[in-house]
């Protein structure tokens, strides 16, 4: 079985007493690279050793290294192979350790050395420790220390440094720890510094909610706890869900605006108010001990694992969407089925999925063709009709014609909404023909404002 040593800064002070008793009972040993200390030490012991240096040198990236690694240890699976670092934090380890068992032999921890050389900068917080390639690829809770390992260029250094400041103002202290040197530095100031090799460690002490240059999802939750907290908000803490029913349909309409707008940036503003209003949800229910923010993301993982077994487990994506969800919530009747479409939806966007739930239940009672048949009769009956009785053939013209527009591949809701845009800006246009004439289309009479506004959708048209 493959035996993985831990061998810290690649000398032979990093060795633990049995660290080096492995090394120098024999056996097949390879040093992670030779371009260390241990390599002459070894040498100038007598005692034989590989190395991955032409790994490294055929790689083009990580990850062919990583499979070439692989490979040169499925032909010595007995061998016992040196690493530098933290042997769990190690990336190169973790590729390992999935192709097979493996006995792991600890040594000298670079970020255990560095924690304990910082500790009194660290005031105490919790630290996070990975590898500067981890880092890269994974995201910072946004509390406690990081202990960032393995940092071996400047060109790592700087993708490290530039990953921080999504985190981090630039001008936070940062440490650079080195074997026993430890030295101060700005994090936007780690890409000058000019002596990086495989045993550098970067620290980065917590900085405070109100000092961060970015948020997490995690940071956010604290925030609210704070809001939520006895010396928090007095108008957060009083609100419910009731309360909360209106903002969060102002929320859902604003983000659909920036989407319609195409507005990048406000989009990313009107999303954070929307997880505003999803967050403190699950915090009053916490509160009421009903469920809480790990309950929201638990159920909705599960329902995305589960509405795609062609991915995550062994089904091959025959059934459609709408055959899982029907097994997950079998309803009674048909009936039931569509009343599971809320009553709280635009009454546009409630009739168009209405329509589509029929449609795929296959119990819609007449096409669309018999429906545009409707329409003109229902219309034209509704003019002479007295109020209340206008009112249910309005409402059967509408969803007639809903089901037509769905029919043809149009969004009935998306039609209305542009429909309402494109009045409010010949609207526009008319008031300025207007002004500009030195009159109020107000004021105007009939036949004139009606003819302004023909010469305002001309204005459009040319």
């Amino acid at each position: 079985m493959l035996t993985i040593l831990g061998i810290g800064r690649g000398d032979l002070a990093s060795l633990t007493m049995e660290g080096f008793s492995r090394i120098e009972a024999g056996g097949q040993v390879v040093l992670q690279t030779g371009h260390i200390p241990l390599a002459e030490e070894l040498t100038r012991r007598g005692i034989a050793f590989e190395t991955l240096d032409a790994c490294y040198d055929a790689a083009e990236d990580f990850d062919e290294l990583q499979e070439f690694a692989v490979q040169y240890f499925q032909r010595r699976p007995d061998a016992l192979f040196c690493v530098m670092g933290d042997l769990f934090t190690n990336t190169l380890v973790c590729a390992l350790l999935q192709t097979g068992p493996a006995e792991l032999v600890a040594g000298y921890s670079p970020s255990a050395a560095a924690l304990s050389l910082c500790a009194a900068e660290l005031s105490g917080s919790v630290a996070q420790s990975c590898s500067a390639y981890d880092f890269l690829e994974s995201e910072y809770s946004g509390q406690g220390s990081l202990v960032i390992t393995e940092v071996d260029s400047p060109y790592l250094a700087a993708e490290v440094a530039l990953r921080l400041q999504r985190y981090f103002s630039g001008d936070w202290t940062a440490y650079v720890v080195r074997g026993t040197d430890k030295r101060a530095c700005a994090i936007s100031e780690l890409c000058t510094w000019p002596d990086w090799d495989f045993s550098c460690v970067i620290v980065v002490p917590e900085q405070s909610l109100t000092a961060r240059e970015g948020y997490t999802f995690a940071d956010f939750c604290r925030i609210l706890d704070i809001l939520l907290g006895e010396n928090g908000c007095p108008w957060d803490r009083a609100q419910t869900h009731e309360s909360l029913r209106t903002c969060l349909l102002e929320e859902c309409y604003e983000v659909v605006e920036a989407i319609d707008e195409k507005d990048s940036f406000q989009l990313a503003d009107e999303l954070g108010d929307l997880l505003m209003q999803v967050c403190i949800h699950a915090k009053i229910a916490e509160k009421h001990g009903e469920f809480d923010a790990l309950d929201v993301s638990t159920e909705i993982s599960r329902k995305m694992i589960r509405r795609h077994p062609n991915i995550f487990g062994s089904g091959d994506g025959a059934e459609s969407w709408e055959e899982l969800k029907r097994r997950e919530k079998p309803w009674e009747s048909y009936a039931a089925a569509l009343s599971d479409i809320p009553r709280a939806m635009s009454a546009l966007l409630r009739a168009a999925k209405l329509h589509r739930k029929a449609d795929s239940l296959h119990v819609t009672p007449a096409g669309a063709e018999d429906a545009a048949a409707r329409i003109p009769g229902e219309f034209a009956a509704l003019l002479g009709a007295p109020a209340e009785v206008a009112e249910r053939l309005a409402g059967e013209v509408l969803f007639d014609l809903t089901q037509v527009l769905g029919a043809r591949g149009v969004d009935a809701e998306a039609a209305l909404q542009r429909a309402c845009s494109r009045f409010v800006e010949a609207i526009s246009r008319m008031e300025a023909l207007a002004r500009a004439e030195g009159a109020d289309p107000a004021n105007l009479p009939a036949e004139a404002r009606k003819m302004l506004w023909q010469r305002a959708n001309c204005a459009k048209s040319l």
